[in-house]
């Protein structure tokens, strides 16, 4: 595998456990996602995030870890994205995500930490 520029060299892209069946898939989004910086930025995270997972540690801890990385909101949904999809504890994940933004449905919420009131839109 070609190295990526763009790689943190303090995450082992190789160790976040892989929830069974999606192994193949993971490898295909690994090597889609590592050519440029915003992509590469999420799929760091996704694997810190998953590192923090398969250290014992809480998803809300895991959350705190990669809260100081600088992420836009959008890379921040994606890592949650790939973490419910990827890893063995997606679902506790979910749950947790949810929850802290105030979701009671099935799927996965999309964060919203930018809400403008719906009169400021008139």
């Amino acid at each position: 595998m070609k190295k990526n520029p763009f790689e943190n060299p303090m995450i082992s892209l190789e160790r976040m456990k892989i929830r069974k069946g999606e192994e193949k898939d993971w490898e295909q989004f690994k090597r889609v996602n590592c050519h440029d910086a915003y992509s590469s930025a999420v799929l760091s995270a996704t694997q810190y995030f998953g590192q923090v997972l398969d250290a014992g540690r809480s998803p809300k801890e895991a959350d705190e870890f990669i809260s100081n990385l600088g992420l836009s909101l959008s890379q921040a949904n994606f890592v949650i994205q790939n973490i419910v999809h990827f890893h063995p504890r997606g679902e506790e994940v979910k749950a947790y995500w949810n929850k802290i933004n105030g979701y009671k449905g099935k799927g996965l919420v999309v964060s919203n930490m930018f809400q403008i009131p719906l009169s400021k839109l008139k």
